[in-house]
Order: C-alpha cells, then structure tokens, then sequence
C-alpha cells in the first residue's frame, strides 16, 4: 500500500475514533481509554508515512509529538479541560503526518489552536439567545452589574431556567453564581472538574427557586472543538498559516 493511502487510511480511522470520543464525552462525560490506545496504536503508519515519503517532515514530526505529550501535561494538571481532551492532544501528536516541516505549524499545536478558533462559533449561538430572551422580555439583567460584565456575559452566556440546568448540569457552566444568598459572576476559566450539579444544588439550598432565570454557558467539551480541528487540519492546514507565513517572511 502506498504511503498516501496508509495516510488517508490513518486519518478517517482518526476521524471515526475522534467522532466516537466527541459523541460520548458530550452524552456522558466519559471516553474509554481505549480510543486512545487504539488511535496510538496507528503511529507506526504514521512514521512509516514519514520516514519512506516525506523525510523532510521527520523533524517536524518529532517536535509535534513532543509539544503534544507536553500540551496533554499542561491540560491534565491545570484541569482547564478533560483528561480526554489532554489524552486527544497527545494521542493526536503521535499519529498527525505535518503539512509542512516549520515548527511553528506542527499538528499538536495547530489542531488545538484550529479547535480554539473554531470554538468561536459559539459566539452567534449565544448572541442570538440573548436577542430571543431581549425581545421577549424587554431586559437581560435583574441587576445593574458594570457595563463591561454585562459585555462579556451576552458574550459568553446566557439565561436558563435553573430547573433545566439542574435537570442536564451536563450541558452548563454556571456563570451567575447566587450561593449563599449572594450574586456573583464569575468570568474567569471554570475548572473542568467542576460538579455543576452540586453547584446548583447548593443555590436551591441558598433559597433560588427552579422557576428563576440564572446566566450559563454552554459546556461542549473541548473534544468537540479537538475533532473539528483535526478535520481542519487535514483537509486545509493551520487556521492561521497565511497569517504565520506572512510574518515569517
């Protein structure tokens, strides 16, 4: 087989691995490892592929296998993500033929830094809730926070019943917190090890009631993104590639 169809090979059984990981860790939460072990368990193809056609890439692959083993560290031990996202980036280094053998787009990094951009399309989801929940009420706010709060929050969130919340924590990040009897609006990066659930547990103990509108946001697991950023990558490349190559000019 040759090495271009080894390559194709590698990269739909990624996709289909990855579209697996995504579907579960969105439903439950929960990836089995052995995903991964079954992704890695293709980085012998991937070297072939390497090695036999593309030596010049040898260099470019070895450092993007580094920085991913190093990226999964990072993710893993700050808790900003799941230990699937940190074991998709790493397991992704191993088995990610790069586009080009310039260290600033080897494929660990490009395909986190594709997911992050593309995560972006949350943004329009969230603004046209905020329109919806406008038009229909006439206001967002129950209080009078400052106006840069109020700026980020129709940003990166949006009202919802805490009934429903409590019903599929899942799916939410609690950005308004009221615990305790107090508002807070906590803008900064929610652990991924966060119980939403008992967050909110906490706030039906502190007297808010199911019926009443608190600020969330959606909780899509950072795998959602890895996987639309893998498929980026090897359809197109570096989300950001024009731009680099124009600075490295």
């Amino acid at each position: 087989m040759g090495a271009e169809l080894v390559e194709l090979a590698v990269e739909a059984a990624c996709l289909a691995l990855l579209s697996y990981a995504a579907y579960s860790d969105y439903k439950t939460r929960l990836v089995d490892d052995r995903v991964w072990l079954c992704m890695v368990a293709l980085a012998p193809l991937t070297l072939y592929v390497v090695w036999a056609a593309r030596p010049r890439l040898l260099a470019a692959y070895i450092a993007s296998l580094a920085a991913g083993l190093a990226l999964g560290l990072v993710i893993s031990a700050t808790k900003l993500a799941g230990g699937a996202d940190a074991k998709a980036v790493m397991a992704l280094s191993a088995v990610t033929v790069p586009r080009g053998p310039s260290p600033l787009l080897v494929p660990s990094l490009a395909v986190l830094l594709n997911g992050v951009i593309l995560s972006l399309v949350t943004i329009p989801y969230v603004l046209a809730r905020n329109a919806i929940e406008y038009a229909r009420r006439g206001r967002l706010f129950d209080d009078s926070p400052p106006l840069r709060v109020r700026a980020a929050l129709v940003l990166i969130a949006f009202r919802e019943r805490l009934g429903k919340v409590a019903a599929e924590p899942h799916k939410y990040f609690v950005v308004e917190d009221r615990r305790g009897g107090a508002r807070r609006y906590r803008l900064c990066l929610v652990s991924a090890e966060e119980d939403t659930a008992q967050v909110v547990r906490e706030m039906m103990e502190s007297g808010v009631s199911e019926e009443e509108l608190v600020w969330v946001s959606p909780s899509i697991p950072l795998i959602v993104y890895i996987l639309l950023g893998y498929a980026y990558y090897i359809a197109w490349g570096n989300v950001l590639a024009p731009a680099l190559s124009s600075l490295l000019r």
